[in-house]
């Protein structure tokens, strides 16, 4: 007994986002008892955040007990919780708000998370960016971001009203998933070979993260409690096997109020996709990006706010489409003119701003290029 309280309260006492944990049992009561759509959608919502935050961090727990291959291929399955909304969205045939989500997913990362970190970091951008050619394979790597957005949606366009148009979008669109996943992995294969991965440095982040964002600094019990290597490893695993089903299941049950929201009218599809569920599923990488910015660890948070909007762009998606071709679901790469700019525009604004070359001036300050980018997130939004 005493082994589960102690385990219930390292948890719990990990990060403030926990607090929210108790929206789950929330979450469930109000979807069984069909109280009101919006109310289902909310509670589930926040359900989903600490639930996200405890995923990631259980997933990198065994991720470097085993290895970094192994530990990579763990975080891409598991501790990336936008994939897992965008399959259940796609299996309940929610087509456009998938699209939109992934959309959403990468300008979160590039203009609200990591302009927010720049808002709180000291440092000026001589002192991060360090890394030439590091920011050089980041900034190329974006702009092949683009470019797969940009030419199904091209075809889309001027082919749009002749005799088969849309079987072409989609064929188009489920070759374009496979080349990009093929990149994807020549891009996961050079990192293995040359550097830690992206999407392993969020672990660190976390590691920061909980230093800083426990419940109880300051008081006599610990934060943490160790309970042995083996001890530790079972917990992992259970913690896993019991945070991925709740996850399944509030995400399950938050896709299952998104028709009755809209058709309500409280909601758009793409106001539902663009903002409201990238934000959800991207609260706890939010904060620990900005803990690490706050610790004046900016290469870290632009490593892992980019490399994430990278990750979303280049694994994620075309994931998400083989995914709807098995389950014959119609997902293609295509979006509205507008949908479109505001991808080119916000990678163009943190290539211009962040990680190209030769900026001078007032714009040296960190603090006013984070304002820039949250300013161009807001009118977005």
């Amino acid at each position: 007994m005493a082994l589960i309280v102690d385990i219930v309260r390292s948890v719990l006492c990990t990060s403030w986002l926990n607090l929210l944990l108790f929206f789950v049992p929330i979450g469930y009561v109000a979807y069984f008892l069909n109280i009101n759509s919006t109310l289902i959608f909310i509670f589930n919502a926040l359900a989903i955040v600490p639930l996200s935050s405890l995923l990631t961090d259980v997933t990198e727990k065994i991720a470097s007990d085993a290895g970094d291959t192994v530990g990579a291929i763990l975080n891409i399955s598991l501790g990336n919780l936008v994939e897992l909304i965008l399959f259940v969205a796609l299996k309940n045939d929610q087509i456009r708000v998938v699209q939109a989500s992934i959309l959403g997913s990468i300008l979160v990362n590039l203009l609200l998370i990591l302009g927010s970190a720049l808002l709180t970091t000291k440092l000026p951008d001589q002192e991060f960016l360090h890394d030439a050619a590091g920011t050089q394979l980041l900034g190329s790597l974006l702009f092949v971001s683009v470019f797969t957005f940009l030419m199904p949606t091209a075809f889309d366009h001027t082919f749009r009203g002749t005799d088969g148009a849309e079987a072409m979008s989609l064929k188009m669109s489920r070759i374009s998933a496979v080349m990009i996943l093929l990149i994807y992995i020549l891009y996961f294969i050079h990192e293995i070979k040359t550097r830690t991965p992206p999407h392993d440095l969020e672990a660190a982040t976390h590691d920061e993260e909980n230093d800083d964002a426990t419940l109880f600094d300051g008081q006599d019990h610990p934060t943490h409690v160790s309970f042995g290597p083996r001890t530790d490893r079972i917990i992992s695993y259970v913690m896993l096997i019991l945070t991925s089903t709740f996850m399944s299941v509030s995400a399950e049950f938050l896709a299952s109020a998104i028709d009755d929201v809209i058709r309500q009218g409280h909601l758009s599809e793409s106001l539902i996709g663009l903002i409201i569920m990238p934000i959800v599923g991207n609260v706890a990488e939010y904060a620990t990006v900005v803990v690490v910015a706050a610790r004046d660890n900016m290469g870290l948070a632009l490593a892992v706010s980019v490399g994430s909007s990278i990750q979303i762009a280049l694994c994620v998606t075309p994931l998400t489409v083989i995914a709807g071709w098995i389950m014959d679901r119609p997902l293609m790469l295509t979006f509205n003119l507008f949908e479109i700019a505001t991808l080119f525009g916000s990678v163009l604004l943190v290539n211009f701003l962040i990680l190209g070359e030769g900026v001078s001036g007032p714009l040296r300050s960190s603090g006013l290029k984070g304002g820039l980018m949250c300013a161009c997130y807001v009118i977005i939004g």
